[in-house]
């Protein structure tokens, strides 16, 4: 495939200060069609480039500032037009450009520009390949990491599971089963800590007093029928005795000690 000639180019660059002015003519490598490209604040705040034709007119030809230091430009000209100046205001400015020489040698641009092009193509499409290489990878690793973590669970379940699925207690007459730990209720023990350590007791009730019954009944002949009642509280009572009548009658902010003992439903016996 073959390519076009094009005129040979040459770079252009100028500093200008505020207020100073460059003749392009005059400042050109070259005679031939000078082409500025692009402008750079240098210093101060903002900058204004203007081009001074030789008919007398004045273009702006751009405005930037410290938040857009950076303008493109396109003026194309031609240095057998006569002389043209630029001029920098209120800030420095950097142009750049290049000139290009009709009369210099001639360059192919074209089968150039297509190699360059085909070889940045093949660089991408390697540096595509082998990066897909590590990311395929890392992936692996990242699942493979992952994949015992997930089944941990699993494996954790069945042991969790047999420590609650504890042997139940089997009575067999014995008075004491030890245990370090509760395993459930057993009919007619009692999970404590007693004599023997830690473990399930004979449950034994509470013998009741010889004489308790005729001394009871005794007190239901002398005291009637048993008065009941509900306090405000919603709790309610029985007067199993009358208590004399020096006694101090209950008022607000008084206090009595009670002893009360219980089973829970899980057959555990409690007191306080």
């Amino acid at each position: 495939q073959g390519g076009r000639s094009a005129p040979a180019r040459m770079f252009f660059g100028h500093s200008l200060t505020p207020g100073t002015r460059v003749d392009l003519v005059k400042s050109a490598p070259c005679e031939g069609t000078l082409l500025l490209s692009n402008v750079c604040l240098t210093s101060g705040n903002k900058g204004a480039l203007f081009l001074h034709r030789g008919d007398g007119q004045v273009l702006t030809a751009a405005i930037v500032s410290s938040d857009q230091p950076h303008a493109r430009l396109q003026l194309r000209i031609d240095t057998a037009d006569g002389p043209c100046t630029l001029e920098a205001r209120h800030g420095g400015l950097d142009v750049l450009g290049f000139v290009e020489d009709p009369r210099g040698p001639r360059v192919e641009t074209e089968a150039t520009e297509s190699k360059t092009a085909g070889k940045v193509a093949g660089e991408v499409k390697a540096t595509k390949a082998v990066s897909s290489v590590p990311a395929a990878a890392a992936n692996q690793k990242v699942a493979a990491k992952e994949a015992p973590q997930k089944s941990a669970p699993e494996k954790a379940a069945p042991q969790k599971a047999a420590k609650q699925l504890a042997s139940p207690i089997v009575v067999n007459g014995q008075e004491f089963i030890p245990s370090k730990q509760w395993n459930g209720a057993a009919p007619g023990m009692a999970f404590k800590k007693g004599p023997k350590g830690l473990g399930y007791y004979k449950d034994t009730p509470p013998k009741a007093q010889v004489g308790g019954t005729k001394r009871k009944a005794e007190e239901e002949e002398q005291s009637g029928s048993r008065k009941m009642g509900t306090l405000a509280g919603g709790l309610k009572f029985e007067v199993l005795k009358a208590g004399p009548g020096s006694a101090q009658t209950a008022a607000r902010g008084r206090s009595v000690q009670v002893r009360y003992e219980g089973r829970l439903t899980n057959g555990r016996r409690f007191d306080k």
